[in-house]
């Protein structure tokens, strides 16, 4: 069960002893590389799970959001067993495309809300550094002074990598999702969400009849940030009810 598709990078963590028929394919958001993963992905190796973080492109970002949606549906796509789609951010908005038939299901951690951003725009797009990027049409760096702790809060692991300003200026033009009915959705916010309110994605996720959580005390980086051990409890939970036993078969009963 490994995705295996050029020119598809992906940072990969195998189950110390494998469980699940499905791998997870974890897509990053905003100025995080797949190593914003790496402590989700400990823990789900450690129940079962094989994890594929994806890296778009290597180290060249999607310019566009139609390219980022293009490279996570091949990285679907070139799973061998249909995963569970797992994003946050501008991943976790992916994750909720209803364009991903093939996977088993999708988690979306913090996702970027439209109908937000195309009220008020990113908050990183404000102050001058954003401002002079946008203008220049150069990479615009990783968010600075008060919304730096929303995304980058206790250190994202790895560090951050600048955005392409075309990507940057179409998220205020993202298009409808509607996920379709028969892929079970869970979507998580964080109660200290500056960047995604959680009364914004609540919304959100009833709009698409997905299943919602609220991380106490939590703000944007629900990956890594002070406490992600309970957030990840959440989804691991979630998944094991909702999808069952049946259908995440264990390798040993399929065996026997």
């Amino acid at each position: 069960m490994t995705c295996h598709t050029a020119p598809l990078h992906f940072e990969t963590l195998a189950a110390e002893w494998p469980k699940f028929t499905a791998p997870l394919l974890l897509v990053p958001g905003l100025w995080c590389q797949p190593t914003a993963w790496r402590r989700c992905m400990g823990y789900f190796a450690h129940r079962g799970w094989t994890c594929h973080a994806l890296a778009p492109g290597g180290t060249a970002r999607p310019a566009s959001v139609a390219a980022w949606r293009d490279v996570v549906q091949d990285a679907v796509q070139s799973c061998a067993a249909p995963p569970v789609l797992v994003g946050h951010d501008l991943g976790g908005w992916l994750a909720l495309q209803g364009t991903m038939r093939e996977v088993r299901a999708v988690v979306a951690l913090a996702p970027l809300v439209p109908r937000v951003l195309a009220r008020r725009g990113h908050p990183a797009m404000t102050g001058w550094a954003a401002w002079w990027a946008l203008r220049r049409r150069t990479a615009v760096p990783a968010p600075a002074g008060a919304l730096a702790p929303q995304y980058f809060a206790d250190g994202v692991p790895g560090g951050n990598v600048p955005e392409p300003a075309a990507l940057l200026r179409g998220l205020t033009r993202l298009p409808p999702v509607s996920t379709p009915s028969p892929i079970p959705a869970l979507v998580v916010a964080g109660e200290r969400d500056a960047v995604c309110p959680p009364d914004e994605v609540g919304a959100f996720a009833q709009s698409l009849g997905a299943a919602f959580r609220v991380a106490p005390a939590a703000g944007h980086a629900l990956p890594w940030e002070s406490g992600w051990e309970g957030r990840v409890r959440i989804v691991h939970r979630w998944l094991v009810q909702t999808l069952g036993e049946p259908l995440l078969a264990t390798l040993d009963d399929e065996d026997a």
